[in-house]
């Protein structure tokens, strides 16, 4: 498959070197023409490098067939700092891996004498998950170690197989598992490799080189830490040896604080960090940094962020996407303390259960962010301030805007107010100029009921029905306006009480209704002829007055003269048939004054004298 990036064919490159194969890197170059000229830069930089830090023929050195009591079989691998060869110990037969390192690192008698002591240090360590070293020493200047061989392969192919294979995370089991099921199997074999070097770490030993080619899986899935030959005691001072650098890159391992000098040694969290990395790249398949050049890749470490880990693997877990970046926190104060609490939290990972790490809050990327662009974050917090005072300016904007309506509404209401006021009093005087305020009315609110019915009792006032009708054609169906809809038709009012005085009945359907009414009761008596208000008037004033007094009952079987009628009608307080109003009111019976009856007496007298 051919390479995407730069970084995939610099990989490509020095692992086809490492499996013995003679290339040349112009040529190589020119196969890749879709990444040149920068991968001719690139390739050149790092074996200058290379060429470097290895020392003169440490390369070409031809395998042997005996160091110390072992007997070699077989080149595994080399690298900058050495060679490693698959051996056997004789006599015991045990097979071995002997690495075998360059002289210059003995070159003085303290020096010979720490790579001793470090040896016997990392040879007392016995953990199933470290492979265990058996021996150390020197032959023909060349210093040597013997460790446990391990059957397997290493993290380094496996996950350079899981690329190739176009999966987004390293697969260890069939390939019908789920990748969401290979997260999880990742994260229990590293959480195995966290506690083998917990327990180096227990015994004062720091690995300094964990990275995926430093971890070999065996056949049944067992992970073992491997390359303990080249660790250092957390006491130690001075010049020590360094990492194997069997393959350009692994300074992409090394923690944030040794890149920029914070700390002269390595220590327990640096391994922490470098194990976070290798679970980063394990799950995916690709490093968080990555340059051509070792400083453009210090300068990555140091000041950039790696690409969210979801985003690059989605069937990532939440949980264990926290743990890898707290794991590769830039942060000593962070990252965990050592590398159980790491375990720990990959163990609940894989079993469900709360991890004790936490994402870091908004505000601390944020914060981070402005440390690593600080001109950005200068422009940003600009920006930010200059759009925080524009909405401040928005808001008090709109504020004053809510209570400048808010005013206007009241003064709204009361010129309606005022309005309504006079136009019902000039309806009152039955003036035709109600229908111009009761129209400044409508114009302020024209969905006001007052106001419309106001504009209707003129039209009715004025008789002008047809026009009364068409605006009661938009008037709502209440008690009231149904009144004046009957009343414009020409039928008849209905009195309800019982609606009038339901609770739905507002005091402007009982206005409506007494002004229908009176409507009705003025056209009824303008209807009339002058004959039926006579007749009308005649039945009055001859129907029976209950227990009112009598005055004419003396004379009702008499015959209606003009004089008898005047002088009932004196009595009565009527007018006369002459049109003189009588003046001397009827007196009730048991009241007449004594004139009256002294006159009674005396015509009866003169009656009976005659």
């Amino acid at each position: 498959m051919d390479p995407a990036t730069i970084e995939e064919a610099v990989e490509l490159f020095f692992a086809q070197r490492r499996a013995g194969a003679s290339i040349d890197p112009r040529a190589f170059a020119a196969a890749h023409p879709g990444l040149e000229p920068d991968l001719s830069s690139a390739l050149e930089s790092l074996l200058a490098l290379e060429r470097a830090t290895v020392p003169d023929g440490a390369l070409d050195t031809p395998i042997p067939d005996r160091i110390g009591a072992y007997r070699v079989v077989r080149e595994i691998g080399r690298g900058g700092m050495g060679v490693v060869f698959e051996a056997v110990e004789e006599p015991l037969g045990r097979r071995v891996a002997l690495k075998v390192l360059p002289p210059e690192l003995l070159a003085s008698a303290s020096a010979r004498a720490r790579f001793r002591r470090e040896a016997e240090l990392a040879a007392r360590l016995d953990h199933s998950g470290i492979a265990t070293i058996y021996g150390a020493g020197v032959e023909a200047q060349h210093p040597w170690i013997a460790m446990r061989y391990v059957e397997g392969k290493t993290l380094a192919q496996a996950i350079s197989e899981s690329r190739q294979v176009g999966s987004s995370c390293l697969r260890l089991a069939a390939s019908s598992t789920r990748e969401r099921e290979a997260s999880l199997r990742v994260a229990e074999l590293l959480a195995k490799v966290a506690h083998a070097l917990h327990a180096a770490h227990e015994q004062g030993v720091v690995h300094r080189d964990i990275k995926p080619s430093n971890v070999i899986v065996q056949p049944d899935g067992t992970p073992i830490l491997v390359d303990f030959g080249l660790a250092i005691t957390e006491e130690a001072d001075g010049h020590t040896l360094t990492r194997t650098g069997e393959a350009p890159g692994t300074p992409a391992y090394l923690a944030p604080e040794i890149v920029g000098g914070e700390i002269a040694r390595p220590d327990a969290q640096s391994d922490v960090y470098a194990l976070g990395v290798t679970l980063y790249e394990c799950l995916a398949l690709r490093r968080p940094f990555d340059a051509p050049t070792p400083a453009a890749l210090f300068r990555s470490i140091l000041d950039g962020a790696p690409q969210r880990l979801r985003a690059l693997s989605p069937s990532t877990p939440g949980d264990l996407a926290v743990v890898v970046a707290t794991a590769m926190e830039r942060d000593r104060d962070r990252r965990y303390r050592n590398a159980r609490a790491l375990a720990e939290d990959l163990e609940a990972c894989v079993v469900g259960r709360p991890i004790a790490a936490r994402p870091v809050p908004i505000h601390g990327r944020l914060l981070r962010w402005a440390r690593r662009e600080p001109r950005q974050a200068s422009l940003a917090g600009g920006l930010l301030a200059a759009a925080f005072a524009l909405a401040l300016f928005a808001g008090n904007f709109w504020a004053s805007r809510d209570v400048v309506h808010a005013a206007e509404e009241v003064a709204r209401d009361q010129e309606l107010e005022r309005t309504l006021t006079e136009g019902f009093f000039v309806l009152q005087q039955n003036h035709p100029s109600s229908q111009a305020v009761f129209d400044r009315a409508l114009a302020l609110d024209p969905g006001n009921l007052e106001a419309k019915a106001g504009k209707i009792l003129s039209r009715m006032g004025l008789e002008q029905k047809d026009a009364a009708l068409d605006l009661l054609r938009d008037a709502p169906a209440t008690l009231g306006f149904d009144a004046l809809r009957a009343r414009c038709r020409g039928e008849p009012v209905r009195q309800d009480v019982s609606a009038l005085e339901s609770p739905a009945s507002t005091a402007l359907d009982f206005l409506l209704v007494s002004a229908a009414l009176m409507h009705e009761g003025e056209h009824s008596a303008l209807s009339e002829t002058p004959r039926e208000r006579s007749r009308w008037r005649t039945r009055r004033s001859s129907a029976p007055r209950g227990p009112a007094p009598s005055c004419t009952s003396s004379a009702r079987s008499r015959p209606s003269t003009p004089r008898t009628y005047a002088r009932r009608a004196r009595r009565a307080g009527r007018s006369s048939p002459s049109g003189r109003t009588a003046t001397t009111p009827c007196t009730p019976p048991g009241s007449r004054s004594r004139r009256s009856s002294r006159g009674k007496r005396s015509r009866s007298w003169r009656r009976r004298r005659v």
